[in-house]
């Protein structure tokens, strides 16, 4: 059984919420940064979107136990700005509407934190994807 597309779907919605996100607002923010990794090298480029996968929970099992069926996949999405807690808001917005377009529900709504002068959002999503689902 080929059960590789469980690996692979943090790759598979990073690249089609950055396409969506990107495409909407590279005219108010020509250098919005993403990334799927917390550790940076270099200067910061603001705003940043940072998706990561959380931990998942295999579902649908049958008996023979050989495939994995579906999974209850979560990830958290964290958006920092250095201008402003309306935009890091504006991009996180942006963020959460392609998540939707995806199927994905929101189970943390946005979490407001500021440090020093960076501005953060945090908001986790979930979803059931079964095998050949399509996102």
């Amino acid at each position: 059984m080929d059960n590789s597309w469980v690996f692979d779907l943090e790759n598979i919605i990073f690249t089609k919420v950055k396409k969506v996100v990107s495409d909407e607002l590279s005219g108010k923010y020509p250098k919005l940064n993403f990334t799927m990794t917390d550790n940076s090298s270099g200067t910061p480029v603001f705003p940043c979107v940072y998706i990561h996968e959380l931990p998942g929970v295999e579902r649908g099992g049958d008996l023979e136990n050989k495939s994995i069926n579906a999974v209850l996949y979560s990830m958290q999405i964290d958006v920092f700005a250095n201008s402003s807690q309306s935009d890091a808001k504006r991009v996180m917005r942006s963020v959460v509407l392609a998540f939707k377009e995806l199927g994905f529900t929101i189970y943390q709504m946005p979490e407001f934190k500021n440090e020093s002068t960076v501005f953060r959002q945090v908001v986790r999503v979930r979803r059931l994807i079964g095998n050949g689902d399509f996102l």
